[in-house]
């Protein structure tokens, strides 16, 4: 708080301070406030234009709030100036994800967790990737890994979600239903309401002779991450090569 209220302050008394744009923008960031972030953030980058960092703080920002084809950019952007920029790759990964990009999004995820491997939104994420692939038995052993990193009831909801349509996938509906049932005893604050409608829904197709494959009614996205934020200047781990980044 003391620093969000310092930068807002130096903002105010000087707009042509061009670091207080960039100090408003990483606590937004630091502190959740991805919206107002943005703003700031842009402003900087018209004159700072070769700032690894901030273009990696942009794009974390706009990936958060929905905005993934800008968020795509200012990451790129970012590796492209600074390949240690290596929080980029967690976000750029998601944007692509939420882009329909599988490709792009499993490279950089991939990347992502040689990083960071206990991050949940890594994990989670390629678990979908393996079952919107049709690779059902990878998506199960990527949902169970994702529920081992998951320190939240939501994370841990998200991860039973997508291991039980992975046993779907695999044919093995007995496991299918525990995982639906054991979604529905989570609270309402770790399940929304979509997602319980949608294992319902998932539970009574099984339940038939027929057993109709059920689509999902939502896509459930880690938009939630209590993994701690990576740095922005992490260095690569000794004798990894320099990643690629896809466009």
């Amino acid at each position: 708080t003391r620093a969000l209220n310092a930068a807002e302050r130096a903002n105010k008394i000087d707009r042509t301070l061009l670091p207080a744009y960039y100090y408003l923008g990483s606590v937004y960031v630091q502190t959740g406030a991805y919206d107002k972030a943005i703003e700031p953030l842009n402003t900087y980058l018209l004159y700072e234009t070769e700032d690894a960092g901030a273009y990696a703080m942009l794009g974390e920002a706009l990936s958060k709030t929905g905005a993934y084809r800008e968020a795509v950019n200012a990451l790129n952007q970012a590796l492209r100036l600074d390949r240690n920029q290596v929080s980029a790759y967690l976000y750029l990964g998601t944007s692509y994800l939420r882009l329909d990009n599988l490709a792009g999004a499993e490279v950089n995820l991939r990347r992502a967790i040689e990083f960071f491997p206990d991050s949940f939104d890594a994990n989670i994420g390629l678990t979908e990737i393996f079952y919107k692939n049709g690779t059902y038995g990878s998506a199960y052993l990527q949902a169970e890994t994702s529920f081992s990193k998951a320190k939240t009831d939501q994370e841990k909801a998200l991860a039973i979600y997508w291991r039980a349509r992975s046993h779907e996938g695999r044919g093995a509906w007995g496991d299918a239903i525990k995982d639906w049932n054991s979604l529905l005893s989570f609270s309402s604050s770790a399940v929304p309401s979509e997602m319980r409608t949608e294992a319902r829904d998932h539970l009574r197709s099984i339940a038939t002779p027929t057993r109709t494959p059920v689509g999902p009614r939502v896509s459930p996205t880690p938009t939630v991450s209590l993994t701690p934020r990576p740095g922005n200047t992490a260095t690569p781990a000794p004798g990894l090569k320099a990643p690629t980044v896809t466009p």
